[in-house]
């Protein structure tokens, strides 16, 4: 019996020299928190991954077999959008829909990507249609609604989806509040609630002293990175960031009953490895020193982690390398974005390129290969000049500190994209304050004559040294899951090594299906 079943996904990720794209074997936080939530309430919730590789008759076999008691069926777009071709989203719509077969046929799936940086090319594989299709068959077939949450339909009004079935709600923001009063609400008397409370301000202490449950019908295997949410928000507030934000240091988790959770998974499923979900592990020195005398430090086994880092509290709390270092991190995605003194205050980066150097080599000379360096750069801020951003790429293209970095364009919500973007960054709510005026409809420009075409090409021109190497924090565990060691991830030097190294990705792909196997044969007691 299942109260509720959650159905999400990671698609597939572009991270090769060619484009080609590169399953993920990963747990997306916000649906486990969603159903940690409603397990610690007493509810049955099951998770299925791996959604787009379900045709609609395997997400039908999967209702029918554990629908007793059944109260809603979810779907977390979080991690569902993606940039491709129409034709791909065609043919993979007409497979989901048509096939008797429980699976996508592999070469119907959505996997060819294009390169396009405008919120207008991203689709979902579960758009309107088929988001109908379900939500109709559950009202017909169990009287039970279809929930759609996560980052695609709280950033954009309706998820920019058509018109939904009324069978379709759509929910924004963080979930825990809604998701228990729909809950509660359907188990009484089958029932949506018309109004649902606030999940604007989720209460803190319900947070820090969270329990993460996770169950043998998550399919865990020791090998397996799991997501980890530490804390929620952000004490900085960058300007070109659309991210929530809280503005306080100390929105973590109970460290005890954060060490507690860790042990339990590591005496049930024996993992020991994670994929930390904080918008930026290291924003306080009382965290970082918490965190490791209270959890990491304590623990039967050695943890292994990435996460988001940010470069300026290592410059002003040095000693926050070695324990970052012993706390198990291995690869970390730094936001440099910039190397402009002017650019960078102007946006929230104000470490200036002098002390953003040193204190890469300092952290290179502590680390060396045992902690890895992704970064990201950002081209086209206001008040930087097209020589910057190409004295910035040459840095790049001859500098030994970074492992990886990635380079793209900064994007700014046109006006026409305004009454639809719930989420935008202070530079798209400001244009005039940030120097920014529109060309046309997408290609925006700044005072100094910089546009968002040309910061394109830049960046397309910057991505092509022949030493790059694309990885970052959420990517990293794609090698380990492919048996390679730290040292042996840290000896790629190029994406053409990269593209050698991932000729074993199909390994990726079969224990995906043989995950999804054990899913579609899953029926809960």
């Amino acid at each position: 019996m299942a109260h509720a079943i959650i159905f999400t996904d990671n698609i597939a990720r572009a991270v090769l020299k060619h484009g080609d794209s590169l399953d993920s074997d990963s747990y997306p936080a916000g649906a486990y928190a969603i159903a940690s939530h409603l397990r610690n309430l007493g509810y049955n919730v099951l998770v299925i991954p791996y959604f787009t590789k379900m045709t609609f008759a395997g997400l039908q076999k999967i209702v029918d077999d554990n629908s007793k008691n059944l109260l809603w069926v979810g779907i977390s777009t979080s991690l569902l959008s993606a940039n491709a071709d129409t034709e791909s989203f065609e043919i993979y719509r007409e497979n989901w829909d048509k096939s008797s077969d429980w699976l996508v046929e592999p070469e119907k799936l959505v996997t060819s990507y294009k390169k396009a940086y405008t919120n207008s090319a991203r689709e979902m594989p579960a758009s309107t249609g088929e988001l109908n299709k379900i939500g109709a068959w559950l009202k017909s077939k169990y009287n039970v609604p279809l929930l759609v949450g996560g980052a695609v339909v709280t950033s954009f009004k309706n998820g920019f989806l058509g018109v939904l079935n009324q069978n379709v709600k759509i929910l924004t923001g963080r979930g825990e509040s809604p998701i228990e009063e729909i809950t509660k609400s359907l188990e009484k008397d089958k029932t949506f609630p018309f109004i649902l409370p606030s999940n604007d301000h989720y209460d803190d202490h319900d947070f820090k002293s969270r329990i993460y449950n996770w169950t043998d019908a998550d399919m865990i295997e020791p090998d397996d990175w799991l997501p980890l949410e530490l804390a929620r928000g952000c004490s900085f507030n960058c300007a070109y960031c659309n991210y929530d934000r809280k503005s306080t240091f100390d929105s973590y988790r109970n460290p005890d009953i954060l060490r507690q959770e860790l042990i339990s998974n590591y005496e049930k499923y024996g993992v020991t490895k994670y994929v930390l979900m904080d918008d930026l592990y290291n924003d306080s020195k009382e965290k970082v020193r918490i965190l490791y005398d209270k959890v990491w430090s304590k623990l039967p086994f050695a943890p292994e982690w990435t996460s988001y880092m940010r470069l300026d509290m290592f410059y002003g709390d040095p000693e926050s390398a070695d324990i970052i270092l012993h706390s198990g991190a291995k690869l970390m995605t730094l936001g440099i974005e910039t190397l402009n003194d002017q650019a960078g205050r102007k946006v929230g980066k104000g470490l200036g390129k002098e002390r953003i150097l040193k204190t890469l080599d300092f952290l290179k000379e502590k680390f060396q290969d045992d902690l890895l360096m992704h970064s990201n750069f950002i081209m086209g801020f206001p008040d930087e000049s097209e020589e910057s951003m190409l004295d910035t790429i040459a840095w790049l293209a001859q500098n030994k500190v970074l492992y990886s970095y990635s380079l793209i364009p900064l994007w700014i919500t046109p006006p026409s994209h305004s009454d639809g973007v719930i989420k935008k960054h202070q530079i798209s709510n400001d244009n005039e304050k940030y120097g920014i005026t529109w060309k046309s409809e997408f290609n925006w420009e700044n005072k100094l004559g910089m546009t968002f075409e040309r910061a394109q090409e830049i960046a397309t021109q910057g991505s092509k040294n022949k030493n790059r190497i694309t990885i970052g924090f959420s990517d990293y565990p794609i090698l380990r899951s492919l048996g390679l060691s730290q040292k042996e991830i840290a000896n790629i030097k190029s994406m053409d090594e990269m593209d050698s190294v991932l000729k074993n990705r199909h390994l990726i792909t079969d224990k995906i299906y043989n995950k999804l196997d054990k899913f579609l044969n899953y029926k809960e007691d």
